[in-house]
């Protein structure tokens, strides 16, 4: 099975899932939780044959977007819910193509105004989409490559994009090749790069917004030993300073920034393999000291890293790390102990 997941609160959580790389038959699906990992309900609209889940993003419990892709076709999807999964709504959506590394990202700031970035990680190529309408429709705000209407800005490189409240202001990060962090004023048609004193070749996560109060993660020396760094912003990111550094986080890392989650100003987790193992940092100082966190996931010998943290508070967080080697299932932790202990998630794929 393929998955990607949406942790919403304390108790509230998402799986999409979607068939087998090898199978022939199967569709995607949207699994809810509301205790926290221990028992899922399909909640999800009825999909195509052969389609793998996407992209979930919930404002709620009732208002949420699941984006799907066509294995057969390479046609996009974007249901849409107002109360909670009971009905759905399905719209065309822009679309990428089936290579390694290719999919869309949603994010919504009310129940009509959201994003939609499409990602062509072999091209390279990306797309940057706007709608106001809840997802029925949606325009083209900006695009790395490709040809470019009149009126329509250029994304400065590829990577991850999220918006502020308003959506004037957002942040482009998690580039895959060490590029700098860049932030819009003007809702993604033009962008300028944010000058963080951070070493060359640093890699940048997506910043955490607390209304003028910005934490940046950046990973130094990605691809092998990595240092995590938190730089602080308290005028919406104009100005940065470092206010901590954890040294040595990882022993080994992917090529992008280590994955972060910052539910609260002062609170923050991170994620990463060291010594052979997949570990977990918090901290509730804002970064002035890391708990080092045993987690039970495994790691092969093929492993760079977690692939996401996702943290609700203090105590409560969803791990994910890569299945076994050729598989594209993701293996899902939970915590409700702040990372003294951990539960394997397993979701039995209801019958169809």
């Amino acid at each position: 099975m393929t998955g990607v997941s949406d942790l919403v609160s304390a108790r509230l959580g998402l799986i999409g899932l979607g068939p087998a790389p090898t199978a022939s038959s199967g569709h995607a699906q949207l699994m809810l939780t509301t205790n926290f990992g221990r028992t899922f309900s399909d909640i999800g609209p009825r999909t195509d044959q052969l389609t793998e889940p996407d992209s979930i993003f919930f404002l709620d419990r009732q208002h949420g977007w699941f984006a799907t892709f066509s294995i057969l076709n390479l046609a996009e999807n974007v249901y849409r819910t107002s109360n909670g999964g009971r009905t759905w709504q399905a719209f065309a959506a822009p679309g990428h193509n089936q290579a390694a590394g290719s999919a869309d990202y949603l994010q919504f700031l009310t129940p009509a105004d959201g994003w939609l970035v499409d990602v062509v990680a072999n091209a390279p190529a990306e797309e940057l989409f706007r709608t106001t309408d809840g997802g029925s429709t949606w325009r083209l705000v900006a695009t790395l490559n490709g040809q470019r209407p009149h009126g329509v800005g250029t994304l400065p490189a590829l990577g991850m994009i999220r918006f502020e409240p308003g959506g004037m202001t957002g942040w482009l990060s998690n580039n895959l090749f060490g590029s700098p962090l860049y932030r819009t004023t003007d809702g993604g048609r033009s962008w300028r790069q944010v000058h963080l004193r951070a070493p060359s070749g640093a890699a940048f996560g997506p910043p955490a917004v607390f209304g003028r109060t910005l934490a940046e993660p950046v990973t130094v020396g990605a691809g092998g030993t990595a240092s995590l760094r938190i730089y602080i912003s308290r005028d919406d990111g104009e100005t940065w300073s470092l206010a901590s550094t954890l040294q040595n986080a990882a022993s080994r890392s992917c090529s992008g920034p280590l994955p972060t989650s910052f539910p609260g100003q002062a609170v923050a987790w991170a994620a990463a393999f060291r010594d052979s193992h997949v570990v977990v940092y918090r901290t509730t100082s804002q970064g002035k000291s890391w708990t080092p966190l045993a987690t039970p996931a495994p790691a092969s010998r093929q492993f760079c890293g977690p692939d996401q943290i996702e943290a609700v508070g203090a105590g409560r967080a969803w791990l994910t790390t890569p299945g076994p080697y050729g598989s594209n299932a993701p293996r899902i932790y939970a915590t409700t102990t702040a990372g003294h202990t951990w539960q394997r998630i397993t979701l039995i794929r209801p019958a169809t």
